[in-house]
């Protein structure tokens, strides 16, 4: 394992496919939420249709989306167990990509369904991202990060994919005790909290926290900014067994296959004694 690099604000740079930047055992999962059916999109970027209702569907018309659902205090993409959110690409499109800004201030409490075939699917809420137990998403890629990516920086990368993702400013969790399915899944966050499952034919999945995140698309490189030492740190990626039985607690560790890994059989690593 390479040596990590410490500066003042506690740079971490590693190259590998699974990431995990844990200094502790706790796990508190308590955010406060508003549940809500996906409510209050529009399209800033590109153009398409929303339909509303248990089956939320939104069909994009253009290669580049951006969709900003509610306002301050309300609206959002919430759903219960029972609703679902569906993407769909207007005929000829393919691997197109869809921003979803979530305005309302709130963390997102996602119970349902959320599915885009052939889609790249980024949600971004400053607030904090829940997949609630029993949750399901099937997406090509998923980008659910608690920091927030600016449209300039969404742009970039769908221009060049040697762009490095940019993720900024947010106090955000984004918290996994679902079941996510993609060919590439990436989770941003302050903190980042998995105790369901992810799996992910092509083998690259990606847990990074801090106040500051640069990610390779490929998953060549990642580089974590936060803050000054604190006297109590706590956990910035925490990976807990679906089961229970075990937690992941690592500085930084790498898992190099293309294999598909399920993150729920992943053996328990441990930091290296100092």
């Amino acid at each position: 394992m390479q040596t990590v690099k410490k500066l003042t604000t506690r740079r971490y740079v590693r190259r590998g496919i699974i990431y995990f930047l844990v200094y502790s055992l706790v796990l508190n999962t308590s955010l406060p939420v508003v549940l809500a059916t996906p409510s209050g999109g529009a399209f800033t970027v590109g153009s398409g249709a929303i339909t509303y209702g248990t089956n939320t569907t939104v069909t994009v018309d253009q290669m580049q989306s951006v969709i900003e659902w509610g306002a301050p205090g309300s609206g959002g993409i919430n759903t219960s167990a029972a609703e679902s959110l569906t993407f769909l690409q207007a005929a000829g499109l393919s691997n197109s990509a869809v921003l979803n800004r979530i305005m309302s201030g709130n963390p997102t409490q996602f119970d349902g369904t959320l599915s885009g075939l052939d889609m790249r699917i980024f949600i971004v809420n400053p607030a904090g991202i829940i997949f609630g137990e029993g949750s399901q998403i099937n997406v090509s890629q998923l980008v659910a990060s608690g920091l927030n990516m600016s449209n300039d920086a969404f742009s970039a990368i769908l221009a060049d994919e040697s762009k490095l993702m940019v993720f900024r400013e947010g106090e955000g969790t984004v918290q996994n005790l679902g079941s996510i399915a993609a060919n590439s899944v990436y989770l941003i966050g302050k903190r980042v909290l998995n105790s369901g499952s992810i799996v992910a034919p092509e083998g690259l999945v990606i847990m990074a926290a801090g106040e500051r995140v640069y990610l390779g698309q490929d998953g060549s490189s990642v580089l974590v900014e936060v803050g000054t030492e604190l006297a109590e740190p706590v956990p910035d990626v925490v990976n807990v067994h679906a089961a229970g039985r075990y937690m992941c607690r690592v500085s930084i560790a790498a898992i190099l296959s293309d294999d598909s890994h399920d993150l729920r059989s992943l053996h328990d690593v441990r930091p290296p004694h100092a």
